[in-house]
């Protein structure tokens, strides 16, 4: 990231840089705003925040963009959470984590947005997730719901899959001046347009 901010710098070019709620620390209870204090535990969230640190000490000209939990890629690139809920439809019952909240981001969206932002020649950090707070379970929930699935979706807590899970945090990100639209709307695009029609989702 540093290299890449001086290489902007030289050659006059705006410099976007992808970042991640994990800049903050999981520990304090969201959601975050644009305004908070960045303060990462985890390696991979220390490594973005040096990256947002670098791109703001060397680079006239960026902006910075934090997102979460992002779905997209259809059946054939999806490898995520959505994924793998979509690989269990038709099964009886589907344990999903309902004590973690977060905010989810389609990909599609998260694109055309810095389409957007460097169009409009923005400058600074920009939350970009789609609108609402989520669980996972909330998430799978609507899946099946849009899938017409007759499997259970039951909530369960982190520990059940992970013993070191941190229980009842929200990571979520707020949205500051960007207007996104509601999660729900867009993971049903997503899944009428990149999987229904492929006919990945359709019960036996």
């Amino acid at each position: 990231t540093y290299n890449v901010a001086c290489a902007a710098k030289q050659a006059g070019a705006k410099m976007v840089y992808v970042s991640t709620n994990a800049v903050f620390d999981r520990l304090d209870n969201g959601p975050f705003r644009e305004s908070d204090t960045p303060f990462a535990k985890s390696v991979y969230g220390k490594s973005k925040h040096m990256g947002e640190l670098a791109v703001r000490g060397i680079s006239d000209d960026y902006f910075i963009i934090r997102t979460s939990w992002i779905f997209g890629g259809g059946p054939k690139k999806d490898k995520k959470f959505v994924k793998k809920i979509i690989d269990q439809l038709g099964n009886s019952e589907i344990k999903a984590v309902n004590d973690q909240f977060g905010s989810t981001t389609f990909a599609k969206d998260l694109v055309l947005e810095i389409k957007n932002l460097v169009a409009e020649d923005q400058k600074g950090i920009f939350h970009v997730v789609n609108k609402g707070e989520c669980s996972r379970f909330s998430i799978a929930e609507e899946i099946a719901r849009i899938a017409g699935s007759d499997s259970v979706i039951s909530p369960v807590s982190a520990s059940v899959f992970n013993s070191e899970a941190k229980i009842g945090i929200n990571d979520g990100l707020v949205l500051g001046v960007r207007n996104m639209r509601p999660w729900q709307e867009a993971l049903r695009e997503y899944l009428e347009n990149e999987w229904l029609d492929a006919n990945a989702l359709r019960q036996e």
